[in-house]
């Protein structure tokens, strides 16, 4: 997946309230609060997931190939955080 496609992805987070960063191939949205049932569904149907482990909504521009789950600070070590702000 290209950078502007990751891109176009995050903007789509954030017009959902979330707020965004990309690590690596990954967009990483969070909220204030929990979103509401239809955003979830929107975030969904957009290709989004939940990961309970980390509390955040991700979009995974490329398969993880990792067998394990890495801490929040592990990945943002490895791949850097591109956090990016509503235009």
């Amino acid at each position: 997946m290209s950078k502007q496609e990751l891109v176009a992805k995050a903007e789509f987070a954030i017009h959902q309230g979330a707020r965004v960063s990309i690590t690596g191939a990954w967009v990483w949205a969070t909220f204030a609060d929990k979103p509401s049932r239809e955003v979830r569904a929107v975030l969904k149907a957009e290709g989004f997931r939940w990961s309970k482990g980390k509390g955040k909504w991700y979009f995974a521009g490329r398969p993880c190939a990792s067998r394990t789950s890495h801490s929040w600070g592990y990945i943002v070590q490895k791949y850097g955080e591109e956090e990016l702000v509503p235009a």
